[in-house]
Parts: C-alpha cells; sequence; structure tokens
C-alpha cells in the first residue's frame, strides 16, 4: 500500500457517507426513485419537475455484475412517489426499485409510451382560472 489512492480505496467514506445521506432523506419523509443509465437524470428530473414533482438530491452507482451501466436516482416526497413512478413507467424509464404500486405499471401500459402531459400543457390551462370583473 504505497500507492496514495490505494490508502483512499482502503478507508471507503464514500458509502457510508452515502448510506447516512439516504437514512436522513428516508426520516425526512423523502423516498428514492432508481432507474437505469440509460435515461440523463437531467431529462428525467424536468420531466417530473414539469408534473408537479419536487426532486431532492441525486447521485448514481457505479455499474456492477448485475447491473454494468449502474443507476441514477433522485428522491421525492414519499406522498409523490406514486404518481412520480406512474409518470415515469409512462415515459418508459427502466426503473429498478421495489415498485410504489404494483399498479401502476398496468395503468402506464394502457398508455402505450404517451407521457403524462406537463401541467402547462393541459387544455385547461394549467389550472388557472380566468377571473373577470365583479360588476356592481
Amino acid at each position: 500500500m504505497n500507492d496514495p489512492l490505494d490508502y483512499l480505496a482502503a478507508c471507503d467514506v464514500v458509502e457510508p457517507a452515502s448510506l447516512a445521506f439516504h437514512q436522513i432523506m428516508s426520516r425526512g419523509g423523502w423516498v428514492k426513485i432508481e432507474w437505469l443509465h440509460v435515461v440523463r437524470g437531467i431529462d428525467i428530473e424536468r420531466h417530473l419537475e414539469k408534473r408537479g414533482i419536487r426532486i431532492c438530491g441525486r447521485g448514481f452507482t457505479f455499474g456492477t455484475h448485475e447491473r454494468p451501466m449502474g443507476t441514477l436516482y433522485c428522491y421525492v416526497k414519499r406522498w409523490q412517489a406514486r404518481w412520480a413512478e406512474y409518470v415515469l413507467r409512462r415515459k418508459r424509464v427502466p426503473l429498478v426499485n421495489k415498485p410504489f404500486d404494483p399498479r401502476n405499471d398496468e395503468w402506464a401500459a394502457k398508455w402505450n409510451g404517451v407521457p403524462v402531459p406537463a401541467w402547462e400543457d393541459r387544455p385547461h390551462g394549467g389550472g388557472q382560472r380566468k377571473r373577470g370583473r365583479r360588476k356592481g
């Protein structure tokens, strides 16, 4: 162990720090959504944010024998996890985490890869009601 990089490899501080971060996020009401690294993370984050899903924390895992390409992940609020999973399954993102709602596969398959429209792209104008001035 003459090389400094060997010493750093022996003192693995990244994995424990990553685990601690995950535990803190889990206690704060956030859950991890993980997908194969065939889709860019920024594309997933933008897709979710346009559909009203808040993102916090992001990262990646290195490839293994099971998944040579590795995975990307982000954290979403626990109460939005089922909706986020449905949105990503409709976009055909290869998720690797345990399903939050097993029915999402069936529901997303009905749309044949058509993504959920972004809130501002909906025909009713994104939920903004136009109010006229009251007379009187």
